[in-house]
């Protein structure tokens, strides 16, 4: 009896720990990134592709998502041709959805090598669930027609960035 109690437990710790391994996940032709455990892959309405991961603690959520802009009729020369003006529309549209929340930063940097819109959103005064009281930290970026989002959202009202800097920092991109 002890030997199968022994063995269960031994059994689910082996469970738990290849559960909670680092997973490097490929976002799209262009971009993988490497979670902290393993992601869940959202179905999108439109086609993208969305990978979404909360730590073993629950207090951070991941997320690295990818969608074809040229369903849309964005070409790669578009998206190009629009420069900054193109992050704004993204911030804009952003700004319309987030039900109170907050873009507390926002600046365009280079991430990886390519021009990248990075955002900050607070959720004090948000209504929506997935975002209520906590803070989120993201980078969106174009490769051709494709726009490509990575980033975390935390539970800790002193969040920043560097908190998971290793996971922002496992983005690899091709041209």
């Amino acid at each position: 009896m002890k030997k199968t109690i022994l063995a269960i437990g031994l059994f689910l710790a082996s469970f738990a720990v290849v559960t909670a391994q680092k997973t490097e996940q490929v976002v799209s032709e262009k971009m993988k990134v490497v979670f902290p455990v393993k992601p869940e892959k959202q179905e999108m309405p439109n086609g993208g592709n969305m990978y979404q991961a909360k730590s073993a603690d629950g207090n951070t959520s991941y997320i690295a998502m990818s969608l074809d802009l040229s369903g849309m009729g964005l070409t790669a020369e578009v998206v190009e041709s629009m420069g900054d003006m193109l992050f704004e529309q993204v911030k804009m549209g952003m700004s319309s959805q987030m039900g109170g929340a907050e873009i507390s930063k926002d600046e365009v940097v280079t991430f990886k090598g390519k021009k990248a819109l990075y955002i900050e959103v607070d959720g004090k005064n948000a209504t929506g669930e997935e975002i209520k009281g906590k803070k989120a930290f993201m980078y969106i970026f174009f490769i051709g027609a494709q726009m490509h989002q990575v980033g975390f959202r935390s539970n800790k009202a002193t969040a920043s960035k560097d908190d998971e800097k290793e996971f922002l920092d496992s983005v690899t991109i091709k041209d």
